[in-house]
């Protein structure tokens, strides 16, 4: 939600709320289609949904997706030119030196896991501590204090902790 908000925030700064809809603004074919789709499924509850209620029903994938290179060395559809550098790296003002292709994979794989877990399908295959340690470190890339608020509260270090234990064991003290 903070990366969503966060981007969203960038995109918008100092434009409309609903930046998608700026003439100057393209998106790859398959990024839009997300977007209409998602517009076209709020518009059967609401009439005219705000841009506040297109940006919190867009998928995590929209927004992930956006920090993908698009078509590089297009002028248009070079989503480092048209997105990361001149709005969406002011998304992440604690982050030094932050590379658009680097964070792209770790959220790629954030998503990735994420799927897994909506889909039911096992994940103690996946590098979850780096996994879990990425999360972190993005949130902490978004705003300060959001990393040691989600550390704070999640119990996701503590169940990793035993995780080995419950794969060669069995153990199930979760």
């Amino acid at each position: 939600m903070s990366l969503r908000n966060a981007m969203h925030n960038a995109l918008a700064d100092g434009r409309s709320e609903s930046w998608w809809e700026l003439p100057n603004i393209r998106l790859m074919d398959n990024h839009r289609a997300i977007l209409d789709e998602t517009i076209i499924k709020l518009r059967r509850q609401v009439s005219a949904p705000t841009p506040g209620q297109i940006v919190a029903s867009l998928p995590f994938g929209f927004w992930t997706r956006l920090l993908d290179k698009g078509i590089p060395r297009d002028p248009v559809l070079s989503y480092e030119t048209a997105f990361w550098q001149p709005r969406l790296i002011k998304a992440f003002p604690q982050a030094v030196n932050l590379k658009r292709k680097v964070l792209f994979a770790d959220l790629t794989q954030i998503r990735e896991m994420r799927n897994r877990i909506a889909h039911h399908e096992p994940i103690f295959k996946m590098p979850l501590e780096t996994i879990q340690n990425d999360i972190s470190r993005i949130a902490g890339y978004v705003h300060a204090d959001a990393t040691v608020i989600m550390n704070g509260c999640s119990r996701v270090a503590a169940v990793l902790e035993r995780k080995q234990d419950a794969i060669v064991h069995g153990i199930n003290s979760f």
